[in-house]
């Protein structure tokens, strides 16, 4: 990876996520077409059907495979993508 690409993860790109106004425009924003599940699903291996979203924002990806997997743990930093969700 080039260092202008390793920038945009870093900190001051990653806190806008942060702010109210970014977590309540997610409503917006369209929903994830099924085959991301599919393939999602078709990472998981056999013998653990347990997913860790990390990053999860308002949880949209986590939502869509609660019923497809043994359990789901979603995480965010953001105290406003939380509460979006």
């Amino acid at each position: 990876m080039t260092e202008t690409r390793l920038l945009q993860y870093g900190e001051e790109y990653a806190s806008r996520f942060k702010s109210p106004d970014v977590a309540n425009a997610y409503r917006f924003r369209p929903p994830y077409p099924e085959e991301v599940y599919d393939t999602l699903l078709g990472l998981m291996g056999a013998s653990s059907r347990r997913v860790l979203d990390v990053g999860c924002g308002p949880g949209k990806i986590a939502r869509g495979l609660i019923d497809r997997v043994e359990r789901v743990d979603a995480v965010d930093f953001s105290t406003a993508m939380i509460e979006a969700g």
